[in-house]
Parts: structure tokens; sequence; C-alpha cells
């Protein structure tokens, strides 16, 4: 193991400024070495505040919910570390730093400065092509990861051509009200004119609950509805 990991280990249990010295003996007849790590823990230590910079125009709970330390919890540099995998996974932010001074209200505490840089979350995209048979085809998709800098998932498509008119809404709310259930609704709309003119029109909505801390795991029940028919 070497003086990292320890460091590490001691981190997980509360304690934030652990000082790790190797102290060696050698015996050079036998050529070995032994070597004694002498371990200074230091006091376990909390955390004060928690400061978030630079998420303009990311909400600050946004960003709040993926840390997995409260203010007034105990240090962990597994938690902190997390807290910069998870929002780095959110692809919200170009740069992501965290950082944590001692507290100027108590030394005996641990201030968590969050900032962050944003980054563009949305794309855009106009097409036009011709076809034999509907002639003129125009096509627009527009998505949006961080969608009123809420969280929100949005995305909008739509295909017009002189035969058919397609169009599609999706927005999906990763943490309803705050919550860690998920939310997702659909709505879509075809009408179409080869042979005969034919509709469909209908949408979907999905509810989903989080099955492990990390949010890795997400069990969903999602029911569908359609119209379908011929004018």
């Amino acid at each position: 193991m070497c003086m990292q990991e320890i460091s590490n280990l001691y981190g997980d249990q509360e304690y934030a400024f652990v000082n790790v010295i190797p102290v060696t003996d050698t015996d050079p007849e036998a050529g070995v070495v032994d070597i004694t790590f002498d371990i200074q823990k230091g006091n376990k230590v909390k955390i004060g505040r928690i400061d978030i910079s630079g998420n303009d125009p990311t909400f600050d709970k946004v960003v709040r919910r993926e840390i997995p330390i409260n203010e007034g919890d105990l240090y962990s540099g597994t938690g902190i570390e997390e807290a910069r995998q998870r929002l780095n996974r959110l692809g919200f932010f170009e740069i992501v730093e965290i950082s944590t001074p001692r507290s100027t209200d108590n030394p005996e505490e641990l201030d968590m400065k969050v900032s962050v840089s944003e980054q563009p979350t949305g794309s855009f995209s106009i097409g036009a092509g011709f076809s034999n048979l509907e002639n003129f085809v125009f096509t627009a998709n527009i998505s949006k990861n961080n969608f009123l800098g809420l969280g929100y998932v949005m995305a909008v498509s739509a295909n017009v051509s002189s035969l058919k008119k397609q169009g599609n809404v999706q927005i999906y709310d990763p943490y309803f009200l705050d919550s860690r259930w998920t939310l997702r609704v659909n709505g879509y709309a075809l009408s179409q004119q080869f042979i005969e003119e034919e509709y469909q029109r209908g949408g979907s909505l999905a509810v989903g609950r989080y099955l492990d801390r990390r949010d890795d795991w997400r069990f969903e029940l999602d029911y569908t509805f359609e119209d379908t028919g011929i004018n």
C-alpha cells in the first residue's frame, strides 16, 4: 500500500489532514530495508459552506444535487471525487474544479468551493432535399441537454414535404420535482398522403425511479397511446 492510498483511506474516515511519514530501518548485511509508516491523523473535520460559482445559466440546485456531501457532514475524500465525476458526467461544464480551503468562520471546518465553466449543451440543424416522389423535403432538429438551466433534456424535430408532415417533441426531467423520480413526456404527429391520406398521432409518458446511490440504475414504467387512421 503506497502513501497516497493510506492518505485516501484515512480521508474517507473524515481525516482531511492526515500526514503519512515513512520511517526506514536499513540492514546493509542482509540487504533489507524495513519501512514503518508513521500516520499522524489529526482531528476529524466537517464541511462548512458549499459555495458554487461559474454556473450561469445552470441553477445551483442542478449542481448541488450531484454532490453527495451536505453542509455539516464529515469530510470524505471519496465523496469529493465522486462529486467531481458526477458533475463531469452531466456534460454541462467544460471545467469542474473542487477545492476545500479552511473555513473563515471555523478553523476546524473546511469549506467546499465548486467552480465550473459552462459549455454549449444544445444543437440545431436544418436541411433540405429533393425527392422524385415527395419533391422538396425540409428537415429541422433542435436539442438542448440543459434546457432552461434546470437540467431538462429537450428535443424537437420536424420533417415536411408535399406528401408528408411529421413532428416530434420530447422533454425529460431527470429529477422530477427535485426528487429521485424521473419524468419523460413525448408527443408526435404524422400525416402523409401516398395511396390514401393517413395520419398517426400520439405520445408517451414514462415515470422512473433511481435504484442506487450513484443514480446509475433506474426502473421505468412507460405508457404509450396512439391514434391511427385514414381520412
